[in-house]
């Protein structure tokens, strides 16, 4: 999938955008990431849509999966966006829990989980997202 969109190029930074965090359960995306070109990628932002199959995730494994995933690449800088818009709607007047469970993450401690996992990076941003486009 990276390797189809970015050929030959080897990019220094990279902006993403992933429809759901199952992606990073398994070594799918590991796989995805193994190529030649990304040993110069120093810079990533890529933000992670949760789909609608996805109102049960625990926060903190996908965290946890999404820091082992990117371990892999030899970053320095890393912006994560978690876009929960499918989950953001209160017409029936409850808060959907994956709502309500990103909304109390403490971001600091989620970029955290990526700097320990990263042994390469030195800046981390963890933020929340309900944009739809």
């Amino acid at each position: 999938m990276v390797r189809d969109v970015l050929g030959d190029t080897r990019p220094t930074n990279l902006t993403m955008s992933i429809v759901g965090a199952h992606l990073f359960e398994d070594n799918a995306f590991v796989a995805a990431l193994a190529y030649p070109g990304v040993e110069d990628l120093r810079t990533l932002e890529i933000e992670v849509c949760l789909d609608a199959d996805e109102g049960a995730v625990d926060a903190q494994t996908m965290l946890y999966n999404i820091a082992r995933t990117l371990s892999v690449l030899p970053l320095r800088g890393l912006t994560l966006t978690l876009n929960y818009g499918l989950f953001a709607d209160e017409t029936g007047g409850q808060m959907h829990p994956i709502r309500r469970t990103l909304e109390g993450l403490d971001l600091e401690a989620a970029a955290g989980i990526f700097r320990s996992l990263i042994p390469s990076v030195m800046d981390v941003v963890v933020g929340l997202s309900t944009d739809r486009e």
